[in-house]
């Protein structure tokens, strides 16, 4: 398996010699990540403020969720887990293009978000919103590899994992009165604030 794991970084990496990739990974591997709470955000204060009789902010919440779960379970893996980054292995082979403080590599926090975030998208009424976001977060992801932050087991063992776990989610989880009481009081919450 890590055989593997090293012959697909070397691929992937090894495409940063090209000019116009080595300069247009760093974006790719790091800018996307912030649209997806602007996303979140800017669909709540619409449906607040401007298309008030259409109501999906329980469905932003259940999005919200996933991403929650999926970073307490990479900050609990980590606890566990201690891969470093391909820094170490780079420095040989002169080809970082992004410089990272090391820290552990698994599993990818981009990859836990973006992924749990889409998916997340897919099992609402976001779900078309959702499969236009996939293809940017399999690109985003795959430039983290490019770019030498991270092995590319660090993300493929992740997205296989979160989408097991957004599945067990939106098909069990978000039924139990537990996260109904806690919409409930989130809601309560957002209405003090007049955000509701």
């Amino acid at each position: 398996m890590q055989d593997l794991n090293l012959a697909i970084f070397e691929t992937l990496n090894g495409l940063s010699s090209n000019p116009l990739i080595a300069s247009i990974s760093p974006i790719i591997a790091d800018f996307p990540i912030f649209f997806l709470p602007i996303f979140l955000w800017g669909l709540w204060i619409y449906y607040t403020f401007i298309h008030q009789e259409k109501d999906n902010r329980v469905e932003l919440m259940h999005i919200f969720y996933a991403c929650l779960i999926g970073m307490i379970l990479s900050f609990i893996i980590k606890l566990f887990i201690d891969i470093d980054r391909p820094e170490a292995y780079l420095e040989s082979t002169k080809n970082m293009v992004l410089w990272k403080i090391p820290e552990k590599s698994f599993p990818s926090d981009h990859a836990t978000i973006s992924f749990a975030f889409t998916i997340a998208l897919l099992f609402t009424s976001f779900h078309k919103v959702g499969y236009i976001f996939l293809p940017f977060v399999i690109i985003m992801n795959i430039s983290r590899i490019i770019v030498g932050v991270h092995w590319p087991l660090d993300i493929f063992a992740w997205t296989i994992l979160w989408t097991c776990s957004a599945i067990v989610f939106f098909t069990y989880f978000r039924r139990l009165k537990l996260v109904k009481s806690l919409d409930t009081h989130i809601i309560k919450f957002m209405k003090s604030l007049h955000l509701y």
